[in-house]
């Protein structure tokens, strides 16, 4: 059986090895819950990813496998949501260096003065125009589908699951939030408006390490292979006593 996760650069195991900062999948939380539930692990988690990238990737991944005529009962799905203020986009020239999740290329909120070194301008200015409509309710709501999606084509299929958070808590307050948030599966994704149990803030209550490298970095935001081991025991816990996988 398959341990199948997805996420960003805190489920990648970015900045954990000095020749791929991008990531380590040997180092990374996923590995070792992996073992713990004794599975095979596939990582496909990526640095700079965003949700959209997440939720392709985990669909095409899945398409494969099933094409393959394997189980689908054969698999359990592990996926950390990222930030909200994140998307990508594409090309159709394969040649393109830049695109470099094959094809793809993320756009992350904040990071103006890198796009405007390397993006050319109309691309640079759909980046500007895509940061200036990212309201509360467009970011929050196509969270939430993005959620749905996946939980509808897991649930389809007969694949059991777990969802996290790395920073973002869903907002259940107005009415068509919580039209949105009746429809998860609370015992699959535990926690999911309480911020105390996202990732970064169980990194600072149980007062996770950075990594040498990442302190060395730009960054100095992604934690240690103590710290990825310390969650897969956390993980491992919430999925044994809620029984999502037996």
């Amino acid at each position: 059986m398959i341990l199948l996760s997805n996420g960003c650069s805190h489920t990648s195991g970015a900045e954990l090895d000095e020749t791929n900062t991008d990531y380590c999948y040997e180092k990374a939380w996923p590995k070792y819950l992996a073992e713990f539930l004794g599975l095979k692990n596939i990582n496909l988690s990526r640095s700079g990813a965003s949700n959209d990238r997440i939720v392709r990737t985990t669909y095409s991944w899945i398409s494969k496998y099933l094409s393959a005529g394997k189980n689908p009962k054969d698999l359990f799905v592990v996926i950390m949501w990222t930030g909200i203020h994140r998307t990508e986009i594409a090309t159709d020239d394969n040649d393109d260096s830049l695109y470099f999740h094959d094809g793809w290329f993320p756009l992350i909120i904040g990071n103006d003065e890198e796009y405007k070194l390397i993006l050319d301008k109309p691309t640079y200015l759909f980046y500007k125009s895509w940061v200036l409509r990212n309201t509360t309710r467009y970011t929050h709501t196509k969270f939430y589908m993005n959620i749905l999606g996946i939980q509808s084509f897991l649930k389809s299929l007969g694949i059991k699951y777990l969802f996290w958070s790395t920073t973002i808590t869903l907002i259940d307050t107005s009415p068509e939030m919580k039209t949105f948030f009746n429809l998860i599966d609370k015992k699959c994704f535990p926690y999911a408006t309480d911020k105390n149990y996202n990732f970064m803030n169980i990194a600072s209550r149980r007062e996770y390490k950075i990594s040498d490298i990442s302190l060395k970095g730009n960054f100095k935001s992604h934690y240690d292979e103590n710290a990825q081991i310390d969650f897969a025991k956390y993980l491992h816990k919430i999925i044994t006593s809620r029984e999502l996988f037996k």
